[in-house]
């Protein structure tokens, strides 16, 4: 089963075009390693919809993901903040960069393929 990792960044009070650009380079870099990247805009695509109900999609479904990759910026969003103290509660991996998919990637297989 291919990991999953979840794209942490802020998203209120920024242009859409910037976050789906940051969204694209995240996943593109995740899915080079790959992992399925887990976008909070396909988990919570109407925009319409309350601040509640896109970080409660974005929880949820972090929490149905083996790792959570966090954006620069995140120190100053409550919505990151929410999702790193979620992704700690429930063990799940905190990638702070991009560097970090290398040494995940390799625990990964490590896991698969212990050496004997």
């Amino acid at each position: 089963m291919k990991n999953r990792i979840y794209i942490s960044l802020p998203i209120s009070g920024r242009d859409i075009e910037d976050v789906e650009s940051a969204i694209k380079s995240a996943a593109a870099q995740i899915e080079k390693h790959g992992f399925k990247a887990v976008s909070p805009l396909e988990v919570s695509p109407d925009p319409e919809s309350s601040y509640a109900v896109h970080i409660g999609r974005g929880i949820t479904e972090l929490l149905e993901c083996d790792a959570v990759l966090v954006l620069s910026g995140w120190v100053e969003s409550k919505g990151c903040a929410l999702e790193m103290e979620a992704a700690r509660i429930y063990d799940k991996k905190i990638l702070t960069n991009y560097g970090m998919l290398d040494y995940y990637a390799k625990e990964v297989e490590d896991e698969r393929h212990p050496k004997s």
